[in-house]
């Protein structure tokens, strides 16, 4: 991308969550290029959320708990509202073993994802997101494995 045209962010104080998600399109986009991130937490106009980095870290602290995650699928259709945005839907299935060795299911969740296809910039002009799908996809189980966060976490 062209360094001298920044992407739009909505960065009303009323969207915080708006600005999270551009920050993790930034970590996934890092991730892919094989770069190295290390925020875990976003904070926005007093606003608190985990980054795409701290689930991630949250799913290996638990994993060294006992617990593990299987990302099941990922599906990907055209919003009929706007062929601009892609709906993406992510299933991940959770289970843990007991101190005996049992398996205990922990259910599946189920993480949702509206994705631009495009990137917009500050001057209206746009093109299409090379990295678009992969970011949904990333963003849908980072939503699906969120859930299984448990709140003392």
């Amino acid at each position: 991308m062209d360094k001298n045209i920044t992407p739009a962010v909505k960065e009303d104080p009323g969207y915080p969550y708006t600005v999270f998600d551009k920050l993790d399109e930034n970590q996934i986009l890092a991730e892919i290029q094989g770069r190295v991130t290390t925020q875990w937490v976003y904070e926005v106009n007093g606003e608190k959320g985990l980054a795409k980095k701290g689930v991630d870290q949250c799913m290996l602290e638990l994993c060294k708990a006992g617990w593990f995650f299987k990302d099941l699928e990922v599906k990907c259709v055209t919003d009929p509202g706007d062929e601009e945005f892609r709906l993406f839907t992510a299933r991940v299935q959770g289970f843990r073993y007991t101190k005996e060795g049992a398996q205990v299911d922990m259910g599946i969740n189920i993480g949702s994802k509206r994705q631009n296809i495009y990137i917009k910039f500050k001057n209206g002009g746009r093109k299409l997101d090379d990295f678009w799908y992969e970011k949904g996809c990333a963003k849908a189980l980072r939503n699906a494995k969120a859930r299984f966060i448990p709140v003392e976490i």
